[in-house]
């Protein structure tokens, strides 16, 4: 392991070697206070360097179309149906328990709230979509990905409450 280190007033650099790999490490730092300050070097005849150009600008996020964003690999299913299923799946355990009443009994007895709720719900989960939102980032302690699982096992959830009151013949609970 070699070791090199050079120093001015204003910039310490080391420079390692170690197993035919080198690292380089810059300091910089002020003027020393008791060190008389150095005049800066003028070039004649030379001209003057041209400010370094901005950084390009970030593209703008375009927005899906409704069938890119209703797509088969488009973002909007399964988050639509996850979040779908997860109301659905609370709201029939909760019914099923205060009613005693199986599931298919309950959407018999009520199409026309829960048509309204899947379509309320439904696009309220689709204009951000086609707005542009960005899916991928959490909000706050809400993480994507832990909601599409939740979507996920209430889908699973869902199919295996109405086979099970299916093979059962009554609800559930």
């Amino acid at each position: 392991m070699a070791v090199m280190t050079r120093r001015s007033n204003t910039v310490s650099t080391k420079t390692t070697c170690v197993a035919g790999r080198r690292m380089l490490t810059v300091r910089a730092t002020g003027n020393d206070m008791n060190s008389e300050p150095k005049p800066e070097a003028t070039t004649t005849g030379a001209a003057p360097s041209a400010p370094a150009p901005p950084p390009p600008a970030p593209k703008p996020v375009t927005p899906p179309s409704l069938q890119s964003a209703m797509a088969f690999s488009g973002p909007a299913p399964e988050t639509i149906n996850g979040r779908l299923a997860m109301l659905g799946f609370i709201a029939a355990v909760g019914a099923e328990l205060s009613s005693g009443s199986p599931l298919l009994s309950q959407l018999d007895s009520s199409v026309g709230p829960v048509l309204l709720t899947l379509g309320v719900f439904s696009v309220a989960s689709l204009v951000p979509i086609l707005n542009g939102a960005n899916l991928k980032e959490a909000f706050g302690p809400f993480k994507p990905e832990a909601e599409l699982l939740n979507g996920r096992l209430a889908m699973l959830g869902l199919v295996a409450l109405v086979a099970t009151e299916g093979v059962k013949g009554s609800a559930l609970f």
